[in-house]
């Protein structure tokens, strides 16, 4: 195994615990929301939902698709299909090719920005955890 592989794999298995996470945190807000909000006394649930939500849908897809992860994975049948629409509407010089075209910079620009809330609450919590560690003693 090359050096490569050994990181997408790496990533790959970092991906599946955040997304088992989100899932865990999705049921639990899907169950008993007061109660879960109450617990672990949330002051932003909507942030926590946007993630939560977010994260449950968009780990799976940059894991098991994205052709930096996965060089030979095929994409799901959507993608494909937004894929060959978005050609034809560009062929014909459509206005809808650029509204979904800003739409598409958009959605590129929610990942993102899911992406950096993921990394800094990991570092928040790892921080928190020191912290936590350093005081106990």
């Amino acid at each position: 195994m090359d050096v490569k592989q050994m990181i997408r794999l790496v990533i790959k298995v970092i991906g599946f615990i955040y997304w088992f996470v989100f899932l865990y945190l999705g049921g639990r807000m899907v169950v008993d929301w007061a109660g879960f909000m109450s617990q672990y006394n949330i002051e932003t649930p909507l942030f926590l939902t946007y993630l939560v939500f977010v994260g449950c849908f968009v780990t799976p897809y940059i894991m098991l698709y994205w052709k930096k992860l996965n060089p030979n994975g095929k994409a799901p049948f959507w993608v494909c299909y937004l894929s060959e629409y978005m050609a034809r509407l560009e062929d014909r010089h459509s206005i809808w090719f650029d509204v979904l075209y800003v739409l598409k910079l958009l959605l590129y620009f929610i990942i993102i920005l899911w992406m950096l809330c993921i990394i800094l609450l990991t570092l928040a919590v790892i921080a928190w955890t020191v912290v936590l560690i350093l005081l106990s003693n």
